[in-house]
């Protein structure tokens, strides 16, 4: 899996760079589908959010993993609110990024997802006690159900209830402040590695779109 990760982080700087005679060192000729692709999004607490699968009359309740198969593979969940700061395709068109930053920078947020893996799975065993205690309650929901005590809709609305408070306890839990604490360490080092590769008025840049963030991580 690793192996296969590793060649599709390759396989997307060819598409991005192109061949030598393609003259796509310029910005114009960059596939903007492919900086809007789930290669440049910024992997944030989000994500873990948007992670957690509600319980039904047929499901329990469940916190996925951010990332593929332990690997620092990613795809966004269709749930993420997709906020500021939360992937760099608003700025990446605007830079006129070469072959070789390109390079560097999809090697860094790949580097950067690794890093950020750790605190991510942290964050999901921090709240594994809260689905359990969610699924305990899902299965004397749905075992009134069963046993008609309740109606369909009632067990429904029941089971709605529940998952609505259990992700307010998942993203109000104390114990994810020490993930949360090193998953924004990690999105700061990223903006600065990112940073590091530009020049001139590309400094410029960075810093005018990192400044309007809206993001308490970034710009406290």
């Amino acid at each position: 899996m690793r192996l296969l990760s590793i060649f599709a982080a390759f396989v997307l700087i060819a598409g991005l760079v192109g061949c030598d005679s393609g003259g796509t060192d310029s910005p114009n000729n960059t596939d903007r589908n492919s900086f809007n692709s789930d290669s440049f999004a910024i992997v944030d607490p989000e994500d873990a959010f948007a992670n957690i699968e509600e319980a039904t009359l047929d499901s329990e309740m469940a916190m996925k993993s951010v990332y593929h198969d332990g690997d620092a593979g990613f795809a966004r969940h269709h749930m993420h609110p997709k906020g500021p700061g939360s992937h760099l395709a608003p700025v990446l068109f605007r830079l006129g990024l070469d072959r070789d930053q390109v390079r560097q920078l999809v090697e860094i947020i790949w580097q950067h997802r690794g890093a950020s893996r750790d605190a991510f799975e942290g964050l999901r065993d921090a709240n594994a006690d809260l689905i359990e205690l969610a699924n305990a309650e899902r299965r004397s929901i749905v075992e009134a159900y069963r046993a008609e005590e309740i109606t369909r809709e009632e067990a429904i609305e029941q089971l709605r209830a529940l998952n609505q408070r259990t992700r307010e306890a998942i993203r109000h839990n104390p114990a994810n402040e020490e993930y949360l604490r090193q998953i924004c360490e990690n999105r700061l080092s990223l903006f600065e590695d990112i940073r590091s590769i530009l020049t001139g008025d590309q400094v410029a840049e960075w810093d005018g779109w990192v400044a309007g963030l809206d993001d308490d991580c970034i710009n406290p």
